[in-house]
């Protein structure tokens, strides 16, 4: 026999009902234990994409920001989306660095554990704006200062140490290929994980899977990878030769 201490609500399939009114026939008696019926993994994928999105507008509403109301060039969202990954998730709750900075002919973005630069051309109405996006509901915001310094954009672009951060990485060694043919391999998987949660560049250096990933589907098949590592500044610098230049600070893992 099952009792209600040994189910739980949320993984009900009549825990909601098409109006969003939770427990909707759920569990609070032995009188009732037969109304509970096992969700399909299809709906409780549903309900953690709904939960998911509930909790990023929540976060986004926290931002003072004003809406994009002009059209963007293709060109430029396509850059916008490749610099948005290097944006910090929004669970992670850090506004300071929650946006892209754009320029006059390209924007930047950092987590201040990666870096991205791309070349693009930037509408003259965002040029020395720092810009958010809401991929739920498919809108750009230009973010707002309030003289609140755990809320405003952190003014890491302003001073152009990036550059020379980006200039400095260059100061190691160097290895050119098509992505494919990069020295990448996965690293060490532990007990509890599926897969490896780093990969080693070059045999000795880990660096995060999921970021290396995400920087080398931004390049085409076809197109030549200049890495550079073991600089001064320990960071990898991932580039091409048209309009990409990134960063990532390797990892700390036992070899």
């Amino acid at each position: 026999m099952v009792y209600v201490s040994d189910v739980c609500c949320e993984e009900c399939k009549n825990y909601e009902d098409i109006s969003g009114v939770y427990c909707a026939g759920c569990i609070h008696s032995d009188y009732l234990i037969n109304n509970y019926e096992p969700a399909s993994p299809e709906l409780m994928a549903k309900r953690e994409a709904k939960r998911e999105a509930m909790l990023r507008k929540q976060f986004l509403d926290l931002i003072p920001k004003d809406e994009v109301v002009f059209e963007l060039k293709t060109e430029f969202k396509e850059a916008f989306e490749k610099a948005w990954t290097f944006v910090p998730d929004y669970s992670l709750e850090r506004f300071q660095f929650f946006f892209v900075s754009c320029f006059d002919s390209f924007i930047m973005a950092t987590d201040t554990h990666r870096l991205i630069k791309i070349w693009t051309s930037v509408p003259n109405e965002l040029i020395g704006k720092d810009v958010i996006f809401d991929k739920d509901e498919g809108k750009f915001f230009i973010r707002r200062k309030i003289g609140n310094q755990a809320i405003d954009c952190a003014p890491v672009f302003d001073n152009g140490q990036v550059q020379e951060f980006l200039d400095q990485a260059e100061r190691g060694e160097v290895i050119k290929n098509y992505k494919a043919c990069l020295p990448i391999e996965d690293g060490k998987k532990q007990e509890d994980e599926e897969t490896p949660i780093y990969v080693l560049f070059n045999k000795n250096i880990a660096i995060n899977k999921v970021w290396v990933e995400e920087l080398l589907a931004m390049f085409t098949d076809l197109e030549e990878i200049t890495v550079h590592f073991k600089g001064p500044l320990d960071a990898v610098k991932f580039s091409n030769s048209d309009d990409i230049e990134a960063l990532i600070l390797p990892m700390r893992v036992e070899l």
